[in-house]
């Protein structure tokens, strides 16, 4: 065979191959498969054998296409979320229901761009295709897109198919055991958990704003969020001198990109300040030469009133202990002179408080009171000064009462007569029979005074941390940490700690309310007890007695002051001893001298006595006052000229006199 190729090149017809089967010739015609179709070819053909006649005989081969179809069962519709992609499976197939492999895609946009939608991409699997659709997370839903794909392979017809897809959002809601109500006192914050979810599932990373329905900007000062494991926790401060006895409504709108937006309202109640009576009884006989004690009492307090409804989660019940109330009394003499004195009276745990003795001098005619008590927080406890005139009760007193009165206020004259006819054996009486031995008692106990504040100085700065222990779980219910390079874990030593206090009790004999020490470590550490806790101080050395009598101090009031909470069995949540942690503070700064490491500042009520006080004291006072706040150290440097013990002696007696006030913690 040989063979003419009419039309068409050798790189498209590559051969004509001739092979003969048993009555025939099979003529194979080669063709390159790369010839697009559709197309046709004639190939003349010369059949020839040696001795036989030649013969031609033209053939036509047409290079035809597969038809092709996409499969009606394939995906043409989709939605997704903005952080999802679309997915669509399409069979390409032949006209035989054959899968067509190895076929590639093209695609249009029919609306929407190459922002919005980023890729279209076509992978195999063994029986379809699946086409991935890749979307901009940034588009805003809900939004919907149209993409002609079309498919094809060599040989193959093409193949059209529409798809949509939508940009859905998703649907969320906020959980039905979301709170929507807090009572609150006016110094306390407002919080609320809020499940803003989808499918049961915490949005995670969402925005939150917020509208004030009732209520102003000056009112709540802050709404912040913080998002938790499987909850938002909402924080709603306030300006407590605001807001007592009022509601605030507010709503809270959550928001995420792709998610839908959910609000929130909420109510905030906050109570009323706490109203109470003050009752004064004056214990003694009102009368001239005679000693009189003000017994203060602040009776039917609102507060009591407020926990008896439980009708409210209150976090903790607002209580006066530990306030002071100024007592201002005026001496009205015959001549019409008057002399007015102040003092401090604190509130113990039953709501009163007796203050020291007052003398009511001779000549007094009429006596006035005034009784203030101004709240440690102004913000949930009411101001309240209440005044009085009790009168006084006659009396007719003889000589020897009236005797020293009349030498030191009328007989000057007297006096000095007296003074001239005796005064040689007066002086010598006074002198070895008074003077000296007071000279001798003073000195030893002035050294005595010294001592004790050199070890209370000493102990302080030794402090470093406080852990207040539940007694019957051994879990720690309040720590303070004082500073210092070494540390204590509450959680780890306190079991510990229990169970070697808990022997040296039975060394002691048991006795719960005594102070114990041992050795822990680098620490000494000294414990005091009562039936329900253990308080533990621990210190890099020794203190003083008066520093483990604060301890003891303070374990007494600690028990006291959260009876209430610990009750017969305590839940194992510190929170209320957390919230009142200030007040906790100052106590412990009181009862372990930590105020000393404080500014101290002047009690300007006691400022017309500063003239009683001795000329030295009456610098430091002045000195204080003028710098407004003044620490120990400060004071020590300033009159460093002056012998150290003496100011620190001064400085003590004019805080144990309340000429000076301690740092205020709470």
């Amino acid at each position: 065979l040989s063979y003419v190729l009419l039309n068409g090149t050798s790189s498209e017809i590559f051969d004509v191959v001739l092979t003969q089967v048993v009555d025939a010739y099979v003529v194979y015609v080669y063709i390159n498969s790369s010839i697009v179709p559709v197309k046709s070819y004639q190939i003349n053909l010369t059949f020839y054998k040696h001795g036989y006649e030649n013969q031609t005989w033209t053939i036509t081969i047409t290079i035809d296409i597969h038809p092709t179809a996409i499969d009606p069962s394939s995906d043409d519709v989709e939605s997704v979320y903005t952080d999802e992609d679309g997915a669509f499976t399409i069979i390409y197939e032949t006209v035989e229901n054959v899968f067509i492999g190895g076929a590639e895609l093209s695609y249009v946009l029919l609306d929407g761009n190459s922002t919005e939608i980023s890729d279209v991409v076509l992978t195999p699997t063994f029986d379809a295709y699946i086409v991935y659709v890749y979307i901009n997370s940034s588009i805003e839903p809900v939004k919907i897109y149209q993409i002609e794909l079309t498919f094809y392979k060599h040989g193959y017809e093409n193949q059209t198919w529409i798809i949509t897809i939508t940009i859905d959002i998703h649907p969320t809601a906020i959980d039905s055991s979301s709170q929507v109500l807090d009572t609150i006192y006016a110094d306390e914050d407002s919080e609320f958990i809020i499940i803003y979810e989808a499918e049961d599932t915490l949005i995670t990373g969402a925005d939150m704003a917020y509208n004030i329905i009732n209520g102003t900007s000056a009112e709540i000062l802050t709404i912040t969020y913080s998002q938790r494991t499987d909850h938002y926790v909402i924080t709603v401060t306030f300006d407590e001198s605001l807001i007592a006895g009022k509601n605030f409504t507010i709503e809270l709108v959550f928001s995420k990109h792709g998610y839908e937006i959910q609000s929130w309202i909420v109510t905030i109640s906050v109570f009323e300040k706490v109203t109470y009576d003050i009752d004064v009884e004056i214990v003694g006989t009102v009368q001239q030469l005679n000693t009189i004690q003000f017994q203060i009492t602040l009776a039917n307090l609102s507060s009591a009133d407020i926990q008896a409804l439980s009708l409210v989660d209150i976090k903790y019940v607002p209580s006066p202990v530990g306030d002071f109330v100024t007592i201002e009394y005026t001496f009205v003499f015959a001549n019409g002179t008057r002399v007015t004195h102040s003092i401090q009276v604190e509130i113990g745990s039953d709501y009163t408080g007796l203050s020291e003795e007052i003398y009511i001098p001779w000549m007094v005619g009429e006596i006035y009171y005034t009784v203030t008590y101004t709240p440690t927080n102004g913000a949930i406890i009411e101001s309240q000064t209440i005044s009085n005139n009790p009168g006084l009760y006659p009396i007719s007193p003889d000589f020897a009462t009236l005797l020293p009165y009349l030498f030191q206020e009328f007989t000057v004259y007297m006096i000095v007569g007296l003074a001239l006819t005796a005064i040689l054996f007066i002086s010598l009486t006074v002198y070895f029979a008074a003077i000296r031995p007071r000279r001798q008692r003073k000195s030893a106990s002035k050294k005595r005074y010294l001592d004790k504040i050199s070890k209370i100085l000493t102990s302080v700065l030794s402090l470093r941390k406080v852990i207040v222990v539940h007694n019957e779980t051994g879990l720690p219910l309040y720590e303070w940490d004082l500073g210092g390079a070494m540390t204590v874990d509450s959680s780890l030593v306190s079991g510990f700690l229990q169970a070697v206090s808990g022997m040296g009790g039975e060394i002691s004999g048991g006795e719960a309310q005594a102070v114990r020490k041992i050795d822990y470590g680098q620490f000494c550490v000294t414990s005091a007890s009562t039936e329900d806790l253990t308080t533990y101080l621990f210190s890099t050395g020794d203190i003083s007695i008066d520093v483990e009598e604060g301890i003891a101090s303070f374990n007494k009031w600690f028990n006291k002051k959260f009876q209430g909470t610990l009750g017969e069995q305590w839940d194992g949540i510190t929170d209320v001893f957390e919230q009142a942690s200030r007040v906790i503070i100052d106590r412990l700064s009181e009862d372990l001298f930590i105020w000393t490491l404080y500014p101290l500042s002047v009690n300007p009520i006691k400022e017309k006595d500063t003239l009683k006080l001795d000329s030295f004291s009456q610098k430091l006072y002045k000195f204080i006052k003028d710098y407004k706040e003044v620490t120990i150290s400060v004071s020590l440097e300033y009159f460093n000229k002056s012998p150290v013990e003496e100011t620190l002696s001064k400085l003590f007696e004019l805080v144990d006199s309340s000429f000076l006030l301690r740092k205020r913690l709470r």
